[in-house]
């Protein structure tokens, strides 16, 4: 997104200005962690559910001990977030670390409470998924914000960059919003077996995929509504 969006869009060049190739490596490296760590205990909670769901299939309790499991949840995870932390400190935004601190929980707090909420767990991954896109601009505006010259070169085209940044921001939430939405349809036997309330237990799966299917409707519609009034008015 860096090089073939938000770069083009400012008319730098690679490490130009704004974020340095260190600082977008930690960035990296803290999504990473952090989203890894979240699998993790999200497997550990499907343990159950996914006997029945994908019998075989999962690592955790297979292949890799619960136990196991837990310790590279808390190793991931803090050092998604200690990344995380350094590199708002090199920024000279270190409040922003809290963005990591929050991430990180929320995805806990998914895996414990959210996940079996309907609709609710679908738009927390949604979320977080269209979060990874945003982030890189904001980092980059606030790395360019201490670079007083390039700045002051670039301020001109934030506009277009705020655009084109809302757009992929969108579109990566309404996609990820269908993927959950499919994947509760998929996991229906054993998300009922075990209690786990997602959209199609509790409604049922006619209602899910209506959901399903208007999600699909709003991506497409969306995509179509970029490519008429953005791409061909020369934003």
């Amino acid at each position: 997104m860096l090089f073939f969006l938000i770069n083009p869009a400012l008319q730098l060049a690679p490490f130009e200005a704004g974020l340095s190739w260190f600082e977008l490596l930690l960035l990296m490296a803290s999504v990473l962690a952090i989203t890894k760590g979240g699998y993790i205990i999200n497997d550990l909670v499907d343990i159950n559910t996914d006997s029945v769901n994908k019998p075989g299939k999962n690592l955790v309790g297979n292949r890799i001990s619960e136990s196991t499991a837990q310790i590279l949840y808390w190793i991931t995870t803090l050092s998604g977030i200690a990344a995380g932390v350094l590199f708002s400190y090199l920024l000279h935004q270190i409040n922003y670390s809290l963005i990591f601190v929050f991430s990180a929980g929320l995805l806990w707090f998914y895996s414990q409470k959210y996940k079996c909420q309907p609709i609710v767990g679908n738009v927390v991954v949604a979320v977080l998924s269209s979060l990874s896109f945003g982030l890189v601009w904001l980092f980059t505006f606030f790395a360019l914000s201490n670079q007083g010259i390039e700045f002051a070169r670039v301020q001109s085209s934030f506009s277009l960059t705020n655009k084109l940044v809302l757009i992929y921001v969108g579109f990566a939430f309404l996609i990820t919003l269908l993927r959950e939405l499919i994947k509760d349809l998929e996991d229906y036997t054993g998300d009922n077996r075990f209690g786990c309330r997602t959209l199609p237990v509790v409604y049922g799966k006619g209602v899910a995929k209506v959901f399903a299917l208007v999600t699909a409707y709003l991506s497409l519609a969306g995509l179509i509504w970029v490519d008429f009034f953005y791409f061909q008015m020369h934003y």
